[in-house]
């Protein structure tokens, strides 16, 4: 198997978004997720070129998770696949199984929450810092219009981050995942693999457009490629803009948070009614959302129209006790002029 030369216009698209975009700095180790389609395939063939380079010198470990939700042989095919190609490289190869069909609620949810516990649990295990995942520019166009659909807010057209901590990852060292394809396309990404003469692996359930988002790559984007051949890039870029703003409205929440908050305990909060009776609803609202993401509770499960609730709730004029209810087992409950958040079971 032949290596392409070093300067192909997509590794040196990925070197520079691995050390830029995602910030991996030299020496690092990392756990790159490969299915054996063609973008993880690229992102693996990219990353082996770039491992050994001067400046780069980068550990890698290969990953495939096996989520028994296709019949047999395909999966297991799609496994052999990626521990031989991961031996053609030289490379450790990882491999995992989850069963999302087992879990309790959406599967494709439930499918996505158990993979990256699975790769981040690994990345514990061989003390790596960063996770890779091959999601380019075409997977962000779709991600931002799903949200669009959803009629998702500025945070949510903020879409896939080049970098993030993984949610639940609060001890100490960080573990971040990282997308240094997101300034690719799709067409790039084969384009690549037929240089390369690679071949990858079909999941034929990407065919099936009662997935939202399979049906946004069938019958929308192309569409739209039509319209603005660059719209991929257009996405991405409009994502990170509004990524952006996120951050600036986060360091105002912050500040906002600090400034009602009467008790910070790790797993209790307690707040100034009074005081949050003060900030506008949009800012209060913001707020909530920052101080329950840093007591480690999931923020994407609690959406917008519960967060107005709350806001409503703690600046009308009612008395008494209520509670709202949070995601994970937590409540917001107002009592008198505190705010209370914490455990349903917490003492009171």
């Amino acid at each position: 198997m032949d290596h392409a030369p070093h300067y192909h216009p997509l590794v040196k698209t990925v070197a520079r978004d691995l050390r830029h975009r995602c910030g991996v700095p030299a020496g690092a180790r990392l756990v790159v997720a490969v299915s054996g389609g063609a973008d993880s395939t690229a992102l693996l063939r990219a990353l082996a070129l770039l491992a050994p380079r001067r400046g780069f010198n980068l550990d890698l470990h290969v990953a495939h998770i096996h989520h028994h939700l296709r019949p047999e042989p395909e999966p297991s095919a799609d496994a052999a696949f990626v521990e031989q190609l991961a031996a053609q490289l030289g490379l450790p190869c990882h491999i995992r199984h989850i069963r999302p069909a087992l879990a309790a609620g959406n599967r494709a949810a439930a499918a996505r929450r158990l993979r990256y516990a699975t790769l981040l649990e690994l990345a514990r295990e061989v003390d790596a810092r960063f996770i890779v995942t091959a999601h380019h520019g075409d997977d962000q166009l779709e991600t931002v219009l799903m949200r669009l659909l959803r009629g998702s807010g500025v945070r949510g057209m903020a879409a896939m981050r080049w970098r993030r901590r993984l949610t639940g990852d609060r001890q100490p060292p960080p573990v971040h995942l990282v997308r240094p394809m997101l300034g690719l396309t799709r067409s790039e990404v084969e384009r690549w693999l037929s240089h390369l003469e690679q071949p990858w692996r079909e999941d034929r359930t990407n065919a099936d457009t009662t997935s939202l988002r399979n049906a946004l790559r069938q019958r929308i984007t192309p569409a739209l490629g039509q319209l603005a051949h660059d719209v991929a890039a257009k996405a991405v870029a409009m994502a990170d803009r509004a990524a952006e703003a996120t951050h600036l409205m986060d360091r105002a929440a912050r500040r906002i948070a600090r400034r009602i908050s009467l008790e910070t305990h790790p797993d209790r909060r307690i707040l100034d009614r009074a005081a949050a009776r003060r900030v506008a609803a949009p800012w209060l609202g913001l707020a909530l959302r920052w101080i329950v993401g840093e007591m480690g509770i999931a923020t994407d499960r609690w959406p917008g129209r519960a967060v107005d609730r709350a806001v409503r709730a703690i600046r009308d004029d009612r008395g008494g006790v209520r509670c709202l209810g949070l995601p994970g087992g937590y409540e917001l409950r107002i009592e008198g002029g505190k705010v209370i958040i914490a455990a349903m079971d917490a003492p009171r």
